[in-house]
């Protein structure tokens, strides 16, 4: 029986049940409300991180591991599903790194707004965290936090748009 350890939140997690739901698989949910808040999570993972996936002797971590997986092992899509069907793959094939790079951006402006959250309900402020004292101290230390983590996520989606409008232009994403 599939299993998906998960916690309420994580858009890491929405984008394995997608799939799931998708691809009309059956699995036993285990929802967790904090991603480390269960003893056994170490049992499962050691990067203590959710989602995590098994299937029979196939235990992943991971939510692109996870979904690479699910595609390829599963390829056919239930009749009934919405269309157009999903892809096969996660990148296109003839595009493989530039896309993997763009997911690798997106994953990672995720992952520190989810740790900023995470820090915030758990009380801390930044001037808490080392490493986020020493980030206040460079350039941009003299713009307020509010505006200098909306410039920061503004340059990350500035640069994929950059780098999707490139792509595009070249003929590689598909019709303008």
């Amino acid at each position: 029986m599939r299993k998906l350890y998960h916690s309420y939140l994580s858009p890491y997690a929405r984008r394995v049940l997608i799939v799931l739901a998708e691809k009309g698989l059956e699995y036993k949910s285990y929802k967790h409300k904090f991603a480390r808040e269960f003893e056994s999570l170490s049992a499962i993972n050691p990067c203590l991180l959710l989602p995590v996936y098994i299937d029979d002797a196939v235990h992943l971590w991971g939510s692109n591991l996870i979904v690479e997986y699910l595609l390829k092992t599963y390829p056919t899509t239930p009749t009934g599903s919405p269309e157009p069907p999903l892809a096969s793959t996660m990148t296109r094939p003839d595009h493989h790194r530039e896309d993997a790079r763009i997911l690798a951006t997106l994953e990672t402006m995720t992952d520190s707004i989810m740790n900023l959250r995470q820090m915030k309900m758990s009380g801390l402020e930044p001037n808490d965290v080392v490493y986020l004292q020493r980030q206040r101290k460079a350039p941009l230390a003299k713009v307020s936090r509010p505006a200098c983590s909306q410039l920061w996520i503004s340059t990350c989606y500035a640069r994929s748009a950059m780098l999707i409008t490139t792509r595009a232009s070249n003929g590689a994403v598909g019709p303008r």
